[in-house]
């Protein structure tokens, strides 16, 4: 038994704090201590080899006046003792010097001081799901007189940054509803190690049966679990890796809510369900859950291709590009497009715009009139053309708002604009403004697992808008 791996970093679970210690604990145990006895006084003990043919690989023969650590499993022994005899024997028996013996004792370890030089190599292979098959980097750790080895490998968080996921500027609309993960904030690793010394030739033991997590993140020294995530990645106890008191927003800026999926695939994948309120608490519209709206149909199954672990979080964002927009009050569009008719006729605009089903919208519209009245026709859109939905208002002569929805939607692609003019007129579309949460209101957010077990929830301020 050479060396005994002790303590993982998974004392409360695997998921720890970079920058707090990440703690592997490991005894050196050279040979078996399998007899202890008093020889007239000197402490005599039989180990589980022949001490006399070691090799020079192994440290090489143990001989009279050699140093052996004694320690024994009850703690009556643990110290260097010099060696007056050894027997030649499968399993050799040492004596001490005399007035050695102490007390009894059964079982313990040796540890040979000829060894010199002796360290500990710990590689760690590290990556965000699949764990590299190469190397990031290596440790050496030298052990106490007794053995002990402390090797803490947050040396990882060198390979780690604060980022977020900064696509912002979203170009594809189905991955502006995906709970993503973020790469670059934690890793999934485990280390292999090897004992080294002069002439040494012993073989690495890989420990990746025991991979462990870590957080791009710190914890209070006096936290009740260390250097450990246990609340935030617990079963049963599972808060937001954000902090806050009560978050704020503001719209037309993005927003995001940092969480651990520990599983993430199965009933106990984490996700984000998300809940609109009018300002008099009242529900309004639908609750959904910000996982993956591929094709506006919710999809928590996401999760399994992040292959493995990590941070995910939930995008709350507020852009447009040139194939749509996304999220909250969405400023799809500001500009001067006119829409020019005579009496009778109608015209059209084509406005790219993605909106989920089911969620209960409020666009704006803000129009200029020239002369005339006229009422301006707005119509949503599949991409096959298919209409999903048409509203009509009066617009008479001026520059102001027209307010349409505040019901829900079925899936569209494009909103089309047209107008029924009584007169020859100009109307130009300044820009147009989609709400999904009523004026005043409130948003919740939630962390719950695909089988609807609860964790912590929070609630968003009052967005200014």
């Amino acid at each position: 038994m050479p060396l005994t791996l002790t303590q993982r970093p998974d004392q409360f679970n695997n998921w720890s704090a970079v920058f707090n210690p990440v703690v592997f604990k490991m005894q050196r145990k050279d040979y078996n201590i399998t007899a202890v006895a008093s020889s007239a006084g000197a402490l005599q003990i039989t180990v589980n080899t022949n001490l006399t043919t070691l090799t020079t690989a192994k440290g090489g023969p143990v001989v009279a006046g050699s140093v052996l650590w004694v320690a024994t499993d009850n703690g009556i022994y643990n110290a260097a003792y010099s060696v007056v005899s050894v027997t030649n024997a499968a399993s050799s028996v040492v004596t001490f010097g005399a007035g050695t013996y102490t007390a009894a004792a059964t079982t313990g370890f040796i540890n040979l001081q000829q060894r010199t030089g002796y360290n500990v190599q710990v590689r760690i292979f590290a990556g965000n799901g699949a764990v590299s098959t190469s190397a990031l980097f290596t440790m050496s750790f030298t052990p106490t007189k007794s053995g002990a080895i402390l090797a803490d490998v947050s040396q990882l968080k060198s390979y780690m940054s604060p980022q977020l996921w900064n696509n912002f500027g979203i170009t594809n609309l189905s991955e502006a509803y995906k709970v993503r993960n973020n790469t670059s904030t934690s890793l999934k690793a485990h280390i292999q190690y090897t004992e080294v010394w002069t002439s040494s030739a012993e073989t690495e033991t890989s420990d990746s049966a025991n991979p462990f997590f870590v957080v791009y993140g710190a914890r209070q020294v006096w936290s009740q679990y260390g250097g450990y995530l246990k609340e935030y990645s617990d079963a049963t106890n599972r808060k937001f890796l954000t902090p806050f008191t009560q978050p704020h927003a503001w719209l037309n800026k993005p927003f995001t809510l940092s969480f651990i999926d520990p599983s993430p695939s199965g009933s106990a994948r984490t996700y984000v369900k998300k809940t609109r309120y009018y300002s008099n608490g009242t529900l309004w519209g639908s609750t959904y859950d910000l996982s993956d709206y591929s094709n506006g149909t919710p999809n928590p199954s996401v999760f399994e291709s992040f292959e493995d672990l990590g941070i995910h979080y939930a995008l709350l964002h507020d852009k447009q590009d040139t194939s749509g927009t996304i999220f909250w009050t969405i400023p799809s569009y500001t500009g001067s497009q006119t829409i020019t008719g005579t009496t009778g006729t109608s015209n059209n605009l084509i406005f790219p715009l993605y909106l989920t089903p089911n969620i209960a919208y409020q666009i704006v519209i803000n129009v200029t009139v020239a002369t005339g009245a006229a009422t301006i026709n707005l119509s949503g859109k599949e991409l096959n053309g298919v209409n999903r939905f048409s509203l009509s208002q009066a617009a008479p002569v001026g520059t102001y708002d027209l307010t349409f929805g505040g019901t829900p939607t079925l899936h569209t692609h494009f909103i089309g604009l047209s107008a029924t003019f009584a007169t020859s007129s100009t109307i130009t579309i300044n820009s147009i403004v989609v709400h999904d949460i009523p004026q005043n209101g409130r948003i919740e957010y939630q962390l719950v697992t695909q089988g609807s077990q609860g964790f912590e929830s929070c609630t968003l301020c009052e967005l200014p808008r």
